[in-house]
């Protein structure tokens, strides 16, 4: 499997490399190549899986750069009870008849976030590694994107996070989830403004390919 980016000029990259780069070197996102077709007997079979195993057997569909045994143990490091509550990890619940409702918010942060964060985390933590690497993340945030991605990266080994929020501007609940945070890796920049000058200090990093 590879991915290319949107506006078409970047070439083509493995997962790992898109985990590790980001935004393509044009600026457009990556996305994969090709996209691969589940028939219905293959469904049908993944619905008797747990969650980590389906989350493996999904992932394996995309991720072809990490020995399905280390896929595996990251899914199943990443979904456990302890971090979602739950076995389950994204309960359905019936309301009523033909009516369910699925749980995301059972995460550390409590935002549906931290389904897709703290996989990425134990990824990161995973794939730099293997690289003997380090990687700074630049970050700006209103609110749960922050807090999901610092309670994914808190403490994982070659990993830093610098986090903007907009100051005095996130709710006193995410604000305290991002500000008590006391892990060495984790760093949080309030800056002077509203989210949009947060996510411009972003783009120019981005944009500056050298300084990336």
């Amino acid at each position: 499997m590879h991915y290319v980016s949107t506006r078409g000029h970047s070439g083509r990259r493995q997962f790992c490399e898109t985990l590790l780069e980001g935004l393509a070197e044009d600026g457009g996102l990556y996305v994969p190549e090709t996209y691969p077709r589940v028939d219905a007997a293959t469904l049908d079979a993944w619905r008797a899986l747990s969650y980590p195993s389906l989350a493996f057997e999904v992932l394996s569909l995309y991720v072809s750069d990490i020995p399905p045994a280390d896929l595996k143990a990251i899914c199943e490091k990443t979904y456990t009870p302890e971090i979602f509550g739950t076995s389950s990890i994204v309960p359905l619940r019936k309301l009523e008849t033909r009516l369910y409702l699925q749980e995301l918010s059972n995460g550390p942060t409590l935002a549906f976030k931290d389904v897709a964060m703290q996989l990425l985390g134990n990824l990161l933590e995973y794939e730099l590694a293997r690289r003997h690497d380090e990687l700074n993340i630049l970050g700006a945030t209103s609110g749960d994107t922050g807090s999901a991605a610092e309670y994914a990266m808190r403490g994982k080994k070659g990993v830093r996070v610098f986090m903007m929020p907009p100051l005095g501007r996130m709710s006193s609940f995410q604000q305290a989830q991002m500000f008590s945070l006391q892990d060495d890796n984790i760093h949080n920049i309030a800056i002077d403004g509203v989210f949009d000058d947060c996510q411009d200090i972003v783009k120019c990093v981005s944009s500056d390919l050298e300084f990336k």
